[in-house]
């Protein structure tokens, strides 16, 4: 049997062992006492950090089946779907690695199953395996006995769970747990097209098997604005269940992200931000917590100063700032956060040289491409508190540069009546 990592990669499935070659790597797998009957080996291409369009949060962990949780640990992504099995003979299941070039694998697991290969009874993991294209090696690992998963235990030991899409064989997903001295550890492999393996559509949680989102604490990507008359407007997201279109009820999540109140009128089962940009107006009402910037256009070699100093020191105190970041207006964009941001053609930065709660804005580079005024939003948080401030970007129609250079202008709309402020000491 043999299957390929993008012609880089091959992998057989030996059916007894000792049958090398003179190429690649064999891993043998001892299955020792565990009664393991065949084996099945994962194999890790690259980390799901490395992936700058991967489809969850790489940090956030996946919720295997009857979990019901996001399990802590790295996740790995692997370009073969389905797992390689091997039948075990003399005590041993044999695999051979073959690459067209001198690769490293990150991690491979191995996972020994019983009589029904549901079943699993025992795992190992290599990590760094390299896989040489013109020489041949020979790595040996032995079985160990684990039990299922249990997210509520600290009792040592190993523990796995191997789960796949209904039609048997398809996309198969594995998770590894370690847990010794009341610190435990866990690696996924996963593939990348659906790294929860329940093959739904739509996705509610594509980090959980058959995931649903109907309560408070979720933590995934904001959607909406959450929030009663009365109450603090806050990102949210909608409630929903894999396979069905979500629900218009609007959560909040996890962390505590607090935006203007007049957001709040903005929710739906289909989130559009013709809403929040109507409710903020053009230019921004003064109901609104905001900041207006006025941006000269420039001519080549202009010479550019910062903004004058906004101090936020009255609604945000006066120590333990983190370095205000920013995003450009959109719900789809907020957790596209940095401490720059470009704006069609313009890059702008928030500079910050103190943690005294106040910062200045700063041209880096770049011509405005687009007519018309720039939102965007700059992340504000202290004492573990966040809220989202509006800033407005307008652009000066015709070219200017005196002598001396020009000075980007900014204005502090506070609106301290609203509630917003109160997310914060």
């Amino acid at each position: 049997m043999e299957r390929s990592r993008r012609a880089l990669i091959a992998l057989i499935a030996l059916s007894a062992a000792g049958c090398f070659s003179d190429r690649g790597v064999a891993i043998e797998v001892d299955v020792g006492k565990t009664g393991a009957t065949s084996v099945e080996l994962y194999v890790g291409n690259s980390r799901c950090s490395d992936h700058k369009d991967a489809k969850i949060h790489c940090d956030g962990g996946i919720a295997p089946p009857m979990v019901q949780t996001h399990l802590a640990g790295t996740v790995w992504f692997r370009d073969d779907e389905a797992p390689f099995r091997a039948p075990v003979v003399d005590g041993k299941a044999t695999f051979r690695l073959e690459a067209t070039a001198d690769t490293r694998l990150p991690i491979v697991i191995a996972v020994g199953s019983g009589g029904d290969p549901a079943t699993t009874v025992a795992t190992a993991t290599l990590t760094d395996v390299v896989v040489p294209a013109n020489t041949a090696r020979l790595i040996t690992t032995k079985l160990v006995v684990a039990g299922a998963i249990q997210p509520s235990s600290d009792a040592s030991g190993d523990r796995v769970q191997v789960w796949s899409e209904p039609a048997p064989g398809v996309r198969t997903c594995v998770v590894v747990e370690h847990s010794a001295n009341g610190e435990v550890t866990r690696d996924f492999i996963v593939p990348a097209s659906d790294p929860d393996c329940d093959s739904e559509k739509p996705e509610c949680d594509p980090a959980a098997a058959h995931g649903e989102i109907q309560m408070d604490g979720i933590d995934r990507a904001a959607d909406c604005y959450s929030g009663d008359a009365d109450e603090v407007c806050q990102l949210g997201a909608l409630g929903c269940v894999d396979g069905s279109p979500p629900s218009g009820t609007c959560y909040t999540t996890l962390e505590q992200v607090c935006v203007p109140k007049s957001l709040c009128d903005c929710r739906g089962p289909t989130p559009s931000d013709a809403c929040p940009l109507g409710k903020i107006g053009d230019p921004m009402a003064e109901n609104v917590p905001h900041i207006t910037c006025v941006i000269p256009a420039l001519l080549p070699d202009c010479k550019v100063a910062n903004s004058e100093r906004i101090d936020l020191l009255q609604h945000l105190g006066n120590d333990n700032c983190e370095q205000p970041e920013m995003s450009s207006f959109e719900l789809a964009s907020l957790d596209n956060h940095g401490r720059s941001h470009a704006f069609n053609g313009v890059d702008l930065e928030l500079t910050s040289p103190n943690k005294e709660c106040g910062f200045t804005v700063q041209y880096n580079s770049g011509v405005h491409s687009k007519p018309g005024p720039e939102l965007g939003m700059v992340r504000l948080e202290t004492h573990q508190h966040v809220v989202l401030l509006p800033i407005i970007f307008l652009f000066a129609d015709a070219p200017i540069c005196p002598q001396g250079g020009v000075q980007i202008e900014c204005h502090f709309t506070e609106a301290p009546q609203d509630p917003m402020w109160s997310c914060v000491p």
